[in-house]
């Protein structure tokens, strides 16, 4: 990386690194590719931790939708490679129905729980960055799909991200979610 900022060009080697390490292989050949690959990021207006998370994943289309989802109707078709958001469970329900309907492929499903004053998360690789994360535990999710180069997932792992207070406007209970596009698959 540069000395004093990140490059474009890094942020998307990385983003594309990521993105290979959590299933998204097929999207993102090598590093660099990512060019010919656009992603979809999806910020759930309700939700000041999905706003988060998509901010922190940073490379994409940034859709902002309302719990509904009535706003992916018209971004399924596009052009993009694949869909990508942490919103909450009814939204996160929504948006599966209809990727699923236009073909799109799941590629995974990260719950995300506030419980006795910490939130809990249940992700199939390794948990460790968010372990202490507390409020900013989104951004931690988001550098795991980053971060992830070379690490295959060994099952469904949980952990706390530490005690924090539950943000005033956020559901409580998150998932965070990817489809590939029917148009990839």
């Amino acid at each position: 990386m540069s000395g004093g900022g990140l490059v474009r060009r890094e942020v998307l080697s990385a983003v594309a690194l990521g993105v290979g390490a959590i299933g998204l292989g097929p999207l993102v050949g090598r590093a660099g590719a990512t060019a010919a690959h656009r992603l979809t990021l999806v910020a759930e207006a309700g939700a000041p931790e999905s706003r988060r998370f998509a901010a922190a994943l940073g490379s994409g289309e940034l859709l902002a939708v309302s719990p509904a989802m009535t706003e992916l109707l018209g971004a399924i078709g596009a052009g993009a490679d694949a869909v990508i958001g942490l919103t909450s469970d009814p939204a996160a329900m929504v948006a599966q129905q209809l990727l699923l309907e236009c073909g799109s492929r799941p590629i995974f499903r990260w719950l995300h729980r506030y419980e006795a004053g910490a939130w809990h998360h249940e992700v199939d690789c390794a948990a460790g960055p968010l372990h202490g994360a507390g409020a900013d535990w989104p951004a931690a999710v988001a550098a795991m799909v980053r971060e992830r180069l070379g690490v295959t997932g060994t099952g469904p792992a949980s952990c706390a991200s530490g005690a924090c207070r539950l943000a005033r406007r956020s559901p409580g209970l998150l998932v965070t979610w990817a489809f590939e596009t029917a148009q990839r698959s």
